[in-house]
């Protein structure tokens, strides 16, 4: 009998959590790895992060497959006999380094761990014929169907693939499709305050020491991909607050708010406070002076190399101080120079934007447990406000895959009401000559360029779009449309995560 190990056992329990409840992925790992605390090895965790988010990737596909396999209908088997199916199958199939045997046996042995006795010969039987590829199953034709021959193919469903292959035409959706299926990068960002006090490669040398992974530098200044989920345990760098995850487009957005000392900015749908976190450092080390120091892709390199040197030998005295360690430098509250108040009515996503407030060290933020269409601001309104707005999160579906398998195509329109009700509060609320940031993840014409459009047809005498060729480093104004709107697809050149943004100026 196979021993099931302990990566196997967590990826298998969350992919059921997340498949029959539709349960955030990430947060059931996380919930798990801290169950077993630090007995289970990294290379555990990598592997289970590997089978739950690659099994998501390439359900639809892998289902297909162990489907022409099976002599019944396997969606009437149980969700742990449908895990152990597609896991075991993507292991196969994707995962070279682990033995056939090892996917099969383990993959066997839970589902006779969850009670699921009956279902052992079936399951071993299919999983033996998958490893040894006895059958090949003929896919729809790919001129005569190319919807459902793309669908298959890379996993997504047929909705999808239907909106986008009118829009970007069959070769470029078939490059899209294919980076949307690769694992993403794992895409940091550095504490500018924590990284000014001790250096960048000082810091960038401890991280490397720590994690043990490959970590590619990204035009922005602190951003940084790390090929490996990092470690954010306590005593972490992470928990010492000197990074935290987050995507690359998205540190864009708080470049587009420019902060400036004085100003009362308003996050309208803050989530966990990526952006909020971030708006908090530009606004407290001086955007100005942030953005002057950031070196581009060819049209900075000079101001790059010296701003480099200068933290070099910062670093290197800030090492000699501390020896080889890593402390936080932000004990004390630091004023950020602007007034910052956020709003998130979710719970979860609530707690978690003021343990990263706190993590961060961003003193002095007001958060407000309550939707930001019931705040009236009275005589003082905010002279910004950042609406992050919720959205169908189709730009991200390389980071959620279990999305590809939740929603629906409704969830666009749906998600356009509830943008449009809150760009019309922003609107009325904000201040005479303050600006309206407004951003998603996600790039489809409903909940992007239509706003826009509507917004200038209803409100043209009431704003002016801002012009973000000064906001944006030299590098990304590639993604600006003529219309100075912010527009970034998924699978690009880049790999960053699909995003749509532009910025409004109230004249009245």
């Amino acid at each position: 009998m196979a021993r099931l190990s302990s990566a196997r056992r967590i990826s298998y329990d969350v992919l059921v959590e997340v498949l029959s409840h539709q349960k955030d992925p990430a947060a059931q790992l996380a919930r798990h790895f801290e169950e077993h605390g630090p007995s289970l090895k990294r290379v555990d965790r990598n592997l289970a992060y590997e089978i739950v988010f690659g099994s998501l990737r390439m359900w639809t596909k892998i289902h297909w497959i162990v489907q022409n396999y099976a002599h019944r209908d396997i969606e009437k088997c149980s969700m742990a006999v449908q895990v152990a199916l597609v896991a075991g199958s993507y292991q196969i199939y994707h995962l070279s380094r682990i033995p056939d045997r090892a996917s099969v046996n383990e993959s066997v042995e839970y589902v006779r761990a969850r009670d699921e006795k009956n279902a052992v010969p079936f399951v071993n039987g299919i999983l033996r014929q998958v490893a040894h590829r006895s059958r090949y199953f003929t896919k729809p034709d790919s001129e005569s169907q190319p919807v459902e021959f793309l669908s298959l193919q890379f996993s997504h469903p047929p909705w999808i693939i239907s909106r986008w292959l009118d829009r970007f035409g069959y070769k470029r959706l078939e490059e899209m499709l294919r980076t949307s299926n690769k694992r993403p990068p794992t895409t940091i960002r550095f504490h500018a305050l924590q990284v000014r006090a001790y250096g960048l490669q000082n810091v960038q040398r401890k991280l490397l020491k720590q994690e043990k992974t490959r970590i590619d530098k990204r035009p922005l200044r602190y951003a940084f991909h790390l090929m490996d989920p990092p470690q954010l345990v306590s005593g972490s760098l992470f928990d010492k607050g000197l990074y935290t995850i987050q995507g690359e487009a998205s540190q864009l957005i708080a470049y587009l708010v420019d902060p400036q000392e004085g100003e009362f900015i308003v996050d309208a749908c803050a989530g966990p406070g990526g952006k909020l976190t971030h708006i908090y450092e530009l606004a407290a080390e001086g955007s100005a002076a942030l953005k002057s120091e950031e070196g581009t892709v060819g049209d900075d390199a000079g101001k790059e190399k010296n701003v480099a040197n200068q933290e070099k030998a910062h670093g290197e005295q800030v090492a000699r101080e501390v020896a080889d360690d890593i402390v936080s430098s932000l004990d004390e509250p630091k004023e950020c120079g602007v007034k910052l108040w956020a709003f998130e009515s979710k719970p979860e996503a609530y707690a978690k934007m003021l343990s990263n407030l706190q993590r961060l060290k961003c003193h002095g933020v007001m958060c407000f447990h309550r939707d930001f269409l019931t705040y009236q601001p009275g005589q003082h309104r905010p002279s910004k406000i950042l609406l992050d707005a919720p959205c169908s999160g189709l730009g991200v579906l390389r980071r959620h895959p279990e999305g590809k398998l939740f929603k629906k195509p409704s969830i666009i329109q749906q998600m356009a009401a509830r943008q449009r009700e809150l760009l019309v509060h922003s609107m009325d609320i904000l201040a005479p000559g303050g600006e309206l940031i407004y951003s998603v993840c996600s790039f489809e014409p409903e909940e992007t360029i239509h706003h826009l459009d509507w917004l200038e047809e209803t409100f043209s005498a009431e704003f002016t779009v801002v012009n973000l060729q000064d906001r944006l480093q030299g590098y990304y104004r590639r993604y600006l449309t003529k219309r100075q709107m912010l527009w970034i697809y998924a699978g690009g050149a880049d790999a960053m995560d699909g995003f749509g943004a532009f910025v409004l100026k109230k004249t009245s």
